[in-house]
Parts: C-alpha cells; sequence; structure tokens
C-alpha cells in the first residue's frame, strides 16, 4: 500500500505521532540520555578537599595496610589510598584515575596485553593535571602524604629499568617509551630536590598558609612550581616575616639552581654512563663543545639532529639498562633544544627551507615518530641551482606523508585510551595535539607551509579556506561539491547524531558513516576503505586537513558554507552568502531525481530456491540468481581455480520464498510489511519535519523490520539443503567448519554505485545456531539505518532489494587488504593501488593500512604505513582474536608487492574476456607465500564529480616542467 504524499502536514505529523508511540518512544529515546556515571565521579571528585584519595595509610613489606600513625614492622612505604568509586572504576573497567606509582605491579602497569593501556592514561592523566587545574584532583593535590615525590622516582626508575632491559621495547616502540620518560618521575633525589624540600618544609612549618605549596612540591615537583611560590610572595608579602622572606628567597635560588641548570651542565651530566670506546662518548663529547663557540641556530640544529639521530641508532647496543635510560633522557633534552633552534632559524629562500625540511624529517626519525624505514621512502635529493615545479611538488608531497605518518604514530598509540577518556573528560581530546605540537612535527608543519605559498604562488595554485593563514594544511582527496551547515567534530565518538544535508569536519570520521553533503578529516583513513571508496563514488567533497585547521574551523562551525574539492585537490570552503553566480547556478539547477538510477527487476530469477555451488555458476548470475559478489567470485574461481576457496550461495529465490510466509499473528507477509515500511519511509516529505524526527522515525521502523527478519523461521527444506551443502561443498558438517557469511544484493557493485561495505557480513562463525542466526542477520542487514541512506542517496527504487548470501570457509591470512588496479593518487588507469593490514579484514574498515601506489615501471612510492596497533586473526574455533601489534611495517610485505602486482596483471588479462571492464577493486590476502581471492567488483568513481565544468575550473593547469631558482626568496 503506497501512502499518499499529499497528506496535510498536521495529519502526517499525527500519523509518525502514532507510529512512534506503537514503536515505543520511551525506549528511543533512552539512547539520546547521558548517563555515564564516570563523569558524575570526576564532577565529585573535583570538589572533593581529598580529590580521589580516601585516606593515607603505610603499606608494608609484609602486605600489611596499618594506620599512618603506626609503623610497619620491617620496610614499607607511605602513601594514599584511593577512594572506593575510584578503586571501582579500575577493577571493573579497567579505568586508573590518579595512579599512585609506588607499590605498583611493573609488570601489570606496563601491561603489554593492553598495549600498555595503564601507562598511557597515567600519562593522559598527567596532561589533565597541568592544562585543568589539577583536573580530579584540583584540590587532593595538597591533601598531605598523598604521594611521596622520592618513593614516586625511585618506583619510576625501577620501572624503566625493568622495562628497558628487553631490547624489543626500544625498537618497537621507541617513541613511546621516549614520552613516558617525560611524564613518569624516575630522576633521582639528590641535593637540590633536598635542598628545595626543606626550604618548603621550614616555610609551611612557620607559616602555614604555605602548606599547600609545600604539599605539592612534595608529592609532584614541577618547574612551575616557581611562579606559585613567586605569586604567594606577592599576595603574602604585607604578611611575610623578614625571617620567612629570607627562606623564601633561599627556596627560589634553589628552585632555580635545581630546574635551570644549562644545556651543557645538563648534557654533560650523562658522560658519565657512556662507555668511553662508544661512539656515542665521542659525539656527545664534541656536541657540547658546540656552547663554547658563537654557533647559529641552524648549525646547532643541524648537530642536534645528528646526535639525537645517533642515540635512536646506538641504543640498543649498550648494554646496561641504566645507561639505556640515561640515554632516553638524554634524548629528549636533545629534541627540546631541536624544537629551540628550529624556532629561531628562519630560511628566507628556497634552498635553505628545504634544508630545514630534510633536517626536520630526520629529527622525527631520530624521536621515533617514524619508522627508520619509512624515512628511506621520503624523497630528500635536493637540486644544487634550479629545480622544476613538478619536482618541488613531489617533494611537497613527499614531506606531508611524513608529518601525517608521524601524527599517525601519535595516534597509534594513544588514539584508544584518549577516546575513552574523552567520553568521560573531553578535554582528553587536546592530549594528542599536544603531544604533537611539542615535537618537531610541529615546526616541520610550519615550513612546509611556507614551502607550499611559495610553490602555489609559482604555479597559481591557491586553496581558498575562508581567510585561514595555513592553506597549505588542506588537501583534497575526493571531487565534489556541497553547501550545507558546517559542523566540527574533534572528539571520539563512533555513532555520533549526523545530519545527512550538513558538511562535517571530523577529527577521526565514524566507523559507520552515513552518506553526508561533505566530510574532511584529519585521520583519512585509507583510500580504499569502503568510506573513501563510497565518498568517492557519490562524489561528496572529501579532504584531509592538520588538527591545526580543525581547531581554526571551529569558530564558523553552525553556518552555512559552500564546499568543493577540485580534481587535482584543490580545495574551497567559504560562506555561503559569498558564494558566485556560478556557483549558486549549481544547486538552483541541481534535480536529485535525474542522477538516481533505478534498478531493472527484469532479469531477477526468483524461482531459483536451491542452493547453488559457486562452480555451478558464473558472472552472467549476477542480478539474476545472486548479487555480484557471488556472481564473480564464482567467475574468479573459474579463472583461478587454485586461488579461490569452495562455496555455496544462498540465492535472492530462497530469500524472497521466506519473505512471502506470513508473520506469525498477522494476516500479512514479510514482503508486505518490507514494502509497506519502506515505501512509507519513501514518501516521507523531509521538509515536514526537523532531520532529528526523520532519523528517529527510520531508526525506529527500521529496527521493527530487522526484528521481524531475524525471527524468521527457515523451511525444512532450506534447512535440509544448508546441512547437506556444508557436508557436499566444503567437507565438513555444519558446525565443524568456521564460514564467512557474505551478504549480497542486486543493488551493489554496480557501474554507477559501489555500494562497498553498506550490509553485513559476519567473520568465521562456527558454531550451527550462530550460522543460522547469522543468516536472518545478513537478509535483515540491508535495512539498517545506514545501508538504506546510502541506497536512498543514489537509487531510485531502493525497496526492491533482494540480498542473496554468499559463504565461505575461513582462510586465516597473515595479511590482506585492497588492491585497485588504478593509481587512485595520480589518477593513472597503468598504475596500481594497494592497501595491506596484518591479519585478516585488512584495509577495507578504514584502518591506517599500508598503502601503496606502483607504477606501472615497477617503482612504487609509499602513500602511508600501516599506522595500527591492533590486527584481527580468526582461529579454528571460530570467532575473531584481536592481536596487538608494533604500528609500523607489516612483515615481509615489500616482496608481497611483485606477487600482487602480479596478480592484478593476469586480472586485468582475464575479466574483459567475461564482460567485466576495469579498473577493478580486488578484496584479497596472502597466507604462506600464496594469495586467495576473496572479491573482485569494478571500481566506481562519479562520473558527473570528475567531468563538472565548474571542479575543473577551480583546477589549475600546471606547468610541471617550470624552473625555479633554489636561492628564490620564499616571499
Amino acid at each position: 500500500m503506497k501512502i499518499n504524499t499529499n497528506l496535510s502536514i498536521t495529519l502526517r505529523f499525527f500519523l509518525i505521532c502514532s507510529i512512534l508511540i506503537f514503536f515505543d518512544l520511551n525506549k528511543l529515546s533512552a539512547s539520546f540520555v547521558d548517563t555515564d556515571p564516570i563523569k558524575k565521579i570526576v564532577e565529585k571528585l573535583r570538589a572533593e578537599t581529598r580529590g580521589p584519595y580516601k585516606d593515607i595509610r603505610w603499606f608494608c613489606e609484609d602486605g600489611s595496610v596499618i594506620e599512618p600513625k603506626s609503623a610497619c614492622p620491617g620496610k614499607g612505604n607511605q602513601h594514599a589510598r584511593l577512594n572506593d568509586e575510584v578503586a571501582a572504576l579500575a577493577k571493573n573497567k579497567n579505568i586508573y584515575l590518579t595512579q599512585i606509582l609506588t607499590g605498583t605491579d611493573i609488570v601489570k602497569f606496563w601491561d603489554d596485553d593492553h598495549a600498555q593501556s595503564r601507562m598511557i592514561q597515567y600519562q593522559i592523566e598527567q596532561f589533565l593535571f597541568d592544562t585543568d587545574g589539577g583536573w580530579i584532583n584540583e584540590k587532593g593535590q595538597y591533601y598531605r602524604g598523598a604521594k611521596q615525590v622520592e618513593d614516586e622516582m625511585e618506583w619510576g626508575r625501577e620501572f624503566f629499568l625493568k622495562i628497558l632491559e628487553n631490547k624489543s621495547v626500544l625498537k618497537d616502540k621507541y617513541l613511546l617509551v621516549r614520552r613516558a620518560a617525560r611524564d613518569i618521575p624516575h630522576g633521582v633525589d639528590d641535593s637540590d630536590t633536598r635542598s628545595v624540600r626543606a626550604l618548603s618544609l621550614e616555610i609551611s612549618d612557620m607559616m602555614t598558609k604555605f602548606q599547600n605549596i609545600r604539599i605539592k612540591i612534595h608529592g609532584l615537583p614541577q618547574p612551575s612550581d616557581i611562579k606559585l611560590v613567586k605569586d604567594f610572595q606577592s599576595k603574602e608579602k604585607e604578611k611575610i616575616s623578614p625571617k620567612v622572606g629570607e627562606k623564601i628567597d633561599a627556596l627560589l635560588v634553589a628552585m632555580d639552581k635545581l630546574y635551570g641548570k644549562t644545556d651543557t651542565a645538563q648534557i654533560r651530566e650523562y658522560l658519565k654512563i657512556l662507555p668511553k670506546t662508544s661512539i656515542l662518548d665521542s659525539e656527545v663529547k664534541s656536541y657540547i663543545e658546540i656552547f663554547k663557540t658563537k654557533y647559529t641556530s641552524k648549525y646547532l640544529l643541524e648537530r642536534s639532529v645528528d646526535l639525537l639521530t645517533l642515540i635512536r641508532e646506538e641504543i640498543i647496543n649498550v648494554p646496561k639498562a641504566k645507561a639505556r635510560l640515561d640515554l632516553i633522557d638524554l634524548s629528549n633534552k636533545i629534541e627540546d633544544i631541536v624544537l629551540i633552534e628550529a624556532n629561531k632559524w628562519q630560511p628566507k629562500v628556497l634552498d635553505e627551507s628545504l634544508e630545514k625540511m630534510c633536517q626536520l624529517n630526520m629529527a622525527i626519525k631520530g624521536g621515533g615518530y617514524i619508522q627508520t624505514w619509512e624515512w628511506y621512502m621520503i624523497y630528500e635529493n635536493k637540486p644544487a641551482e634550479t629545480i622544476t615545479t613538478g619536482l618541488l611538488e613531489y617533494i611537497i608531497d613527499s614531506y606531508r606523508r611524513s608529518i601525517q605518518w608521524g601524527t599517525g604514530m601519535v595516534y597509534a598509540y594513544y588514539k584508544d585510551d584518549v577516546a575513552t577518556f574523552s567520553t568521560f573528560e573531553p578535554k582528553a581530546a587536546g592530549f594528542n595535539d599536544d603531544v604533537i605540537r611539542s615535537s618537531p612535527l610541529l615546526a616541520m608543519g610550519q615550513t612546509l607551509d611556507e614551502i607550499h605559498s611559495f610553490y602555489a604562488k609559482e604555479i597559481n595554485l591557491e586553496n581558498n579556506i575562508f581567510n585561514l593563514k595555513k592553506q597549505s594544511q588542506v588537501k583534497g582527496i575526493n571531487p565534489g561539491y556541497a553547501k550545507g551547515v558546517l559542523e566540527v567534530i574533534d572528539n571520539f565518538e563512533d555513532n555520533p547524531t549526523l545530519d545527512p544535508a550538513k558538511i562535517y569536519v571530523f577529527n577521526q570520521p565514524p566507523k559507520e558513516l552515513k552518506p553526508l553533503a561533505g566530510i574532511a578529516t584529519v585521520t583519512e583513513g585509507n583510500v580504499v576503505s569502503h568510506v573513501q571508496l563510497l565518498a568517492r563514488n557519490l562524489g561528496i567533497p572529501n579532504a584531509a586537513l592538520s588538527l591545526e585547521t580543525l581547531n581554526a574551523l571551529k569558530k564558523y562551525a553552525g553556518k552555512e558554507v559552500f564546499y568543493a574539492v577540485s580534481n587535482k585537490g584543490t580545495v574551497i570552503m567559504k560562506a555561503a552568502d559569498d558564494m558566485t553566480n556560478i556557483e549558486k547556478a549549481l544547486f538552483k539547477s541541481a534535480n536529485a531525481k535525474k542522477d538516481k538510477i533505478t534498478i531493472s527487476l527484469d532479469k531477477l530469477v526468483l524461482d531459483q530456491t536451491d542452493i547453488l555451488n559457486i562452480r555451478q555458476i558464473d558472472a552472467t548470475a549476477s542480478g539474476k540468481l545472486c548479487g555480484p559478489k557471488a556472481a564473480n567470485l564464482a567467475q574468479l574461481k573459474n579463472i583461478f581455480p587454485d586461488k579461490v576457496v569452495e562455496g555455496f550461495v544462498i540465492p535472492f529465490g530462497i530469500y524472497k520464498q521466506h519473505m512471502e510466509q506470513n508473520i506469525p499473528g498477522r494476516n500479512e507477509t514479510y514482503w508486505q510489511y518490507i514494502q509497506r515500511v519502506l515505501y512509507y519511509l519513501k514518501d516521507i516529505d523531509p521538509k515536514s519535519m526537523s532531520q532529528e524526527a526523520l532519523d528517529k522515525i527510520q531508526i525506529t521502523m527500521l529496527d521493527s523490520l530487522r526484528n521481524e527478519i531475524i525471527n524468521i523461521k527457515f523451511t525444512p527444506k532450506f534447512e535440509a539443503q544448508l546441512r547437506d551443502s556444508f557436508v557436499s561443498i566444503l567437507g565438513q558438517n555444519i558446525g565443524s567448519v568456521p564460514v564467512f557469511l557474505r551478504s549480497d544484493t542486486n543493488m551493489e557493485d554496480l557501474k554507477e554505485f559501489t555500494g562497498a561495505g553498506l550490509n553485513l557480513t559476519l567473520f568465521n562463525v562456527l558454531d550451527k545456531d550462530k550460522i543460522i542466526k547469522g543468516i536472518k542477520e545478513v537478509w535483515a542487514s540491508p535495512f539498517s539505518e545506514r545501508s538504506y541512506k546510502w541506497r536512498q542517496k543514489y537509487l531510485d527504487n531502493p525497496e526492491n532489494i533482494y540480498p542473496s548470501i554468499l559463504v565461505i570457509p575461513s582462510v586465516d591470512v597473515e595479511k590482506s587488504g585492497v588492491l585497485i588496479t588504478k593509481g587512485i593518487a595520480n589518477d593513472n588507469p597503468n598504475d596500481l593501488t594497494i592497501a595491506f593490514s596484518q591479519g585478516v579484514g585488512g584495509a577495507v574498515d578504514g584502518q591506517s593500512a599500508e598503502t601503496y601506489l606502483a607504477y606501472a615501471n615497477g617503482a612504487y612510492t609509499l602513500l602511508s604505513p600501516s599506522r595500527e596497533n591492533i590486527f584481527k586473526s580468526i582461529p579454528a574455533s571460530g570467532g575473531t582474536v584481536s592481536n596487538f601489534k608494533i604500528p609500523g611495517r607489516i612483515t615481509n610485505f615489500r616482496k608481497d608487492l611483485t606477487l600482487i602486482s602480479d596478480m592484478a596483471t593476469e586480472i586485468k588479462k582475464a575479466m574483459p574476456n567475461y564482460g567485466m571492464e576495469g579498473p577493478y577493486d580486488v578484496e584479497l590476502g596472502i597466507k604462506d607465500g600464496k594469495i586467495w581471492l576473496f572479491q573482485i567488483r569494478p571500481f566506481v568513481e562519479n562520473k558527473n564529480a570528475n567531468s563538472s565544468e565548474y571542479l575543473q575550473s577551480i583546477s589549475p593547469k600546471i606547468n610541471y616542467g617550470k624552473t625555479l631558482k633554489m636561492d628564490a626568496p620564499l616571499i
């Protein structure tokens, strides 16, 4: 039954309200209520005098805990106990607030089973303490005896000495250890420290108002404490006696001495731990001599970078953990000098600016922000006198990638725990930005912006993004244009409420992204993820930008903007009021219906109600008996029989047969119910209500629809065939062999629409009951809100969707990913794009995959290294297992590139003979040096976006052969 679309708004509103009541609006609205109890705990702790602490106790060597006025029978430490709520969060949710290091188990704190989560949470808290007035410790930081600095430092030193015994920690997690050494106290309580403590104690005994500062200095001493003392001195000057005044003056002198050692004095201390025959010993001595000369910032930067790099190379060869720890500290000190001198050195000409970029790129390698092998993939050969615009563009792109890789390394280590903390403390989202801005990556970005501005001026290339200063930090990915309200989201919500009519700037896009007017992201993911392919397919403008640019765009949030990305990556974003007549005309002439396609139902064969062996069908079955996944995989099985697993297909006919059954207790078939719901949703005028109200209706009705399908009963014939197919085709009984269940509809992999990743794939299902339930879930998955909305945006008859299911045995590949038989980055049909991740399911779900542009001549460019610290494997027992890995290179992947390239040649040669023209989008995996093919589909791009006259008009015509002088002034 098709509902009249001309209903009055009043009647429509009445119907909507009735529907929402029927589907229980109370349950629906519950998901919009903030019930997170951790937020309430945080708010309460900030107001508590003791903060997160319960009381002070002695923790004795024998395991006993006694009152503070008593004494341990042997050794022991005195510090606070965490209150019950904070302790429960650690025990039940693995969220650690205000950790006291003393007495903590070192292995548990390092937490190797959870990628150092507990240690990282400690670092995030230090950031919050420093930037938010003590955060939950706002008042608790003055709770006397909560922490004993000497005990915390002693524990910190033991911690680092323990983990640095393992060479692999230095090799694999160098950046993580270096950053941790900045946050975890581990110094020696020397005479300067003792002097500061003694004087602060004397002052507090003489003047009780100083007590809070004294406790702060004893518990967590920092250079910023000098300001605390000076502010106290100024505020209380009328009440400070001459004797107390002398003590405060002496304290400030001692604090200046403690925190104000010269670079030379601090660095000289490290010579004591280096073997005299070590290359590091001679280099550090040579480095110290620089400070005795009249050095330039350029020279000191270069020598500092050399030493920073040498420490990373040689530290693993230093045998003692104590010396390794001291070298970590020295490395951090040298990096601070690099930042200072990079800021002082301001090149005036192109040659020097490129030299500075070269040095900073080496510095991020020395600091561990990129891996050494990645550094070798960055082009750094600098001509002597002249350079072409083409080569300069290549160098700029190369350095831009390096900055992205370095930023990605920070995110790889910290993103998960920052995301967790951000759910109850939004300010935690600034942690990654703080790490990046306190590294050479910031200076690299600033220098690259200067070089790019020079280049853009020479070729008349210019982004136009409001009045932002650093336009070069934005690069277009997918061409297209849009008009809509701008929203900026810098938190880590997995499923934020999004309006499809708006333009979104994300720090990190949601995993299940719905169609939007336009997107821009800091964490780009990879160019072949399902989200990127769908955006490219639909002509949704998409760009990558820096975190700095995201923050700059916040002031334009909530305003209507025009956003365009050209074929060459030029980006325009401006107020809608500032659009030109040509830009306004783009939307006046737009007709949503004319770009939509209608899926023909003429060739559907719905009377095939038997399960099909993939050996029985080929590519011609696509859209007739089953979807293109199964048909094309069957074709691949025919062409490459040893590279494709066995499998079978549950065709459209079996789905339709089940949908023709009556819903229990209702005089309506499943099929009639599906059509009724989808027609109703299709006919709602979006202008008749708010987007939020429309979303609620869609979510409620689609949820109900899926629930009915998931509870459907199989026919006895189908159940019997399912059991028989497992035995006859897969060789084992159902429940004995793990399988993938892949949704495969008649509305995907079309010439005009890819539909990649919209419907459900179930990984490695073994249990019989789960397989049966999984088939129903896959049948229901096209009616998820996300799948429905993507189809609505592009297809004219999305209600006529028919799912089939491809059932194939699991292959626990060592690495997996996507091959596109076209160079996406350079738009060259003769090249390849290869993106792979460790384990199964690689690249397609937006992981930061190891991605290459492979040229037709056999050369290749690394577009992005892997920045994931988790990969999935699929055991024979079913399900998936998450494994932690180093955010870096896939093992032995370089030689696999040749294997994949050869496979691409065979596919490009064979597939046109079976009616499928390229370029192709291929999912594949590698195990024991052998390729397994899992899927092939056409690689679909939006022709309207690529051919748009307007987008071509904002793409500059570049003369890549233009010669520029290396001594040309930057301004």
